[in-house]
């Protein structure tokens, strides 16, 4: 039982602090503790600490209204007493309630206990204290005048008697074969296979008190002296109580009566006559009844063997049969086996052996999931803290398939540690899943990171049952590796268009319509996935990259359009003239070797080349000087005819008829041009006639009468002019000329010149 000592001080009235009261109360609860030989007491003090005296004002006035109002008063008063008790009343709970808030808690123990809640820390001081207890859920314990004293003293008393087994539990009345079923099967698992009470039943606090009693009964004394064993299952670490106690002294006896007997003092009598003499005060144990009574075994040597291993054969657990084990060795150091028996003992010894082989395997999985478990914890480590549990649940699983050979309480021993795990889980899951991330998003990390959270921890989540959480679990892992694989893909996409930019950076030294075309293509591509991109992830390098991309492009299209210009200023310039045509055939060209792979532009261009290289071949050959003007004229005629032949049909920039036409005006301005050029200078020279030799003369006439051919009507005219004046010149001239004319022929000329001359002399 708690007791709540409730102590009341004031800060006016009373020297003490509450850390010195604290101090003293502790002191007291130690104290007591030691001459009890226990670590503590189950008790706990609440302080409550009334530093304003606002609980002892309103306790004093209390007290006054109830012990000092006369029955006159009460008559006259009564409304307003009422009504000021009850404003009192409430006064003192509020008080105490805010009192109870501070937490001003006090035990025995060496450190004190932390909880925000009373009904949690009484049981962490029972934790503490009782750290073996016996579960009892014997259903009408939980009221006062409940009939469970009735039953359990009627379990006890054919416990004893030996006349209780699973068959007669199964006979009784519903609600006690129902209690008997709840604690002496399913919690203490008393019974055997075949139904009788089991030595060594599978409860493991129950089952090491018998073994303890009957090591009592194996020693020298061999006796149990019963009061003060049945005082030491209530004391701590059990923390019995007379009820549950008398159901193990019940279970203890049962299934050795034969063997056993009671003695008080020098007196010796069967235990069927010491439970008709009364055992039981106000139904329970009659504890004072049993000073220097005790239980003695009455079997012989070979009967401990005999009854060992009617034992050892009936168990079916490992535990069981290890327990067996153990105390077939012990008693093999007291009594030989018997002959008669050695067979069976190297039978159950290999199954001893084999049970404690499996135990230890058992608590080498548990010890490892366990200490999984304690070292997540401390971590809050959801990943390890749901291995080490899930563990457990696999071992708890494999033992539930095994059936017999593990005890129900070896089974639900787990059940403590998976629930405590599965509660820290579910409580730092929220915290420890917001701080799951990926280290890196390379295909490997993300892959690992996947198979860690979903396969592994998300499978131990399910074993545990953590539907809730497996799905928050997956839904917080696809983000991560949806945002990871995001990741991945804009960095991938970033060294894509950084790649792809580096390998184009010489794409605007020399362009290329189509490939440029292409490349703003790709580059249209590259910014839409950019821009997508930023709609899914937060990343600066993107915006870096798409204002590259953006760049290039435009320059991609300012190149396009510049040479999309030319080709649209050639296609609209006006007829060339003749000196324009190297510079525009020039411009062709280029536009050619940028318009490759445009297969619509180059064939426009390939026939306005064409045309171009037709019409300045044509004008190469007006341009020739040595046609006259007549053969100029025929040969423009011819030319343009062929011209028009070719093109005449074709959708060319220039028609050929104009063109030809402002080739003949840019020829004959420059021929005219020309011819006036030198008749002005034939002119020039005539001038100075009379003052030539006839070398000179002859010179002037030579070239008089060789004119070019551009010269011009006009000019012929002027020029014949010039060739009579010097003729006459050299007519005065004769001789002179003649030797001058004489001395330009060539040595045959001169020859026959000079043969003519002597044949008309003779």
């Amino acid at each position: 039982t708690i007791g709540y000592a409730l102590s009341f001080y004031s800060s006016t009235t009373f020297e003490y602090t509450s850390d010195a009261i604290a101090s003293d109360v502790r002191t007291v609860l130690r104290s007591i503790a030691r001459d009890y030989n226990t670590s503590a007491l189950p008790i706990f003090v609440i302080l409550l600490c009334d530093e304003e005296g606002a609980l002892g004002q309103a306790l004093a006035e209390l007290s006054i209204l109830e012990d000092s109002i006369t029955e006159s008063d009460s008559v006259q008063f009564g409304d307003l007493i009422r009504a000021h008790k009850e404003k009192l009343l409430q006064t003192v709970q509020s008080q105490i309630d805010d009192m109870l808030r501070q937490r001003r808690y006090i035990t025995g123990l060496k450190e004190e206990l932390r909880s925000s809640r009373l009904s949690r820390l009484g049981t962490k001081l029972f934790q503490q204290i009782y750290r073996k207890p016996i579960p009892f859920p014997f259903d009408g314990f939980n009221v006062v005048r409940g009939n469970a004293p009735d039953t359990c003293q009627q379990f006890i008393t054919e416990l004893i008697q030996g006349k209780l087994d699973y068959d007669g539990i199964l006979a009784k009345p519903p609600r006690d074969k129902n209690r008997a079923i709840e604690v002496l099967s399913n919690t203490w698992g008393v019974f055997t296979k075949a139904g009788k009470i089991s030595r060594r039943p599978s409860l493991p606090v129950v089952r090491s008190i018998m073994e303890k009693w009957d090591k009592l009964l194996q020693s020298g004394q061999q006796r149990i002296l019963l009061k003060d064993v049945i005082e030491e299952v209530c004391l701590p670490p059990f923390g019995g109580n007379i009820a549950s106690t008398g159901l193990i002294l019940g279970l203890f006896v049962a299934p050795r009566v034969e063997n056993l007997a009671v003695v008080r003092g020098e007196e010796q009598y069967a235990v069927s006559q010491w439970v008709q003499e009364g055992i039981f005060k106000s139904k329970y144990l009659d504890l004072e009844g049993f000073d220097d009574l005790a239980l003695v075994s009455l079997g012989e040597a070979s009967s401990e063997w005999e009854e060992l291993f009617d034992e050892w054969e009936q168990e079916e657990s490992y535990y069981g049969r290890s327990q067996c084990l153990t105390r077939a060795k012990d008693l093999q150091q007291r009594v030989p086996v018997p002959p008669a028996f050695s067979f069976r003992f190297v039978h159950l010894e290999e199954q001893g052996v084999t049970a404690q082989e499996e135990l230890k395997k058992m608590k080498m999985e548990k010890g490892e999931s366990l200490q999984k478990i304690y070292q997540a914890g401390d971590r809050n480590n959801v990943g390890d803290l749901s291995w080490g549990a899930a563990e457990l649940v696999k071992l708890r699983n494999r033992m539930k398939s095994e059936g017999s050979l593990w005890t129900q309480h070896e089974i639900s021993d787990l059940d403590p540690s998976i629930e405590t795990a599965t509660q820290t889980i579910i409580q730092i899951f929220p915290g420890w899943l917001s701080q799951q991330s990926l280290a890196n998003d390379a295909p490997d990390a993300v892959g690992n990171f996947k198979h860690r959270m979903i396969r592994l921890i998300g499978g131990n989540l399910k074993e545990l049952g953590l539907a809730e959480q497996f799905q928050e679990l997956e839904a917080r892992t696809t983000a991560l590796v949806r945002d990871a694989e995001t990741s991945a893909e804009a960095r991938q996409l970033i060294r894509d268009v950084r790649s792809w930019l580096s390998q184009n950076s010489d794409a605007l030294r020399i362009v290329r319509v189509a490939e440029i075309r292409g490349l703003i293509d790709v580059g249209k591509e590259y910014s839409a996935k950019l821009r997508g991109m930023t709609q899914r992830i937060d990343m600066p390098e993107i915006t870096e990259v798409l204002n590259l991309v953006t760049d290039f492009h435009n320059k991609l299209r300012k190149a396009e359009s510049d040479v999309t210009k030319r080709f649209s200023r050639l296609l609209l310039s006006r007829v060339p003239e003749g000196e324009q045509l190297d510079a525009l055939i020039e411009e062709i060209e280029e536009l050619v070797r940028a318009f490759e792979g445009c297969q619509h532009d180059l064939e426009d261009l390939r026939i306005i080349q064409r045309v171009l290289q037709t019409y300045q071949h044509d004008y190469l050959q007006l341009q020739d000087r040595r046609l006259d003007w007549q053969e100029l004229d025929a040969l423009m005629e011819k030319l343009q005819s062929e011209a028009q032949e070719a093109y005449g049909d074709e959708e060319i920039p220039w028609e050929v008829d104009e063109t030809f036409s402002n080739f003949y005006k840019s020829i004959s301005k420059q021929r005219k041009s020309e011819s006036l050029s030198w008749i002005k200078t034939i002119e020039s020279e005539i001038l100075n006639l009379d003052n030539m030799s006839t070398s000179e003369a002859s010179r002037l006439h030579h070239k008089a009468t060789h004119p070019p051919a551009i010269l011009t009507k006009q000019h012929i005219e002027r020029l014949k002019k010039i060739e009579k004046k010097v003729e006459t010149h050299l007519e005065s001239l004769k001789i002179e000329w003649l030797i001058e004319k004489f001395s330009e022929l060539p040595d045959p000329a001169k020859k026959k010149f000079m043969e003519i001359v002597s044949q008309l002399m003779t």
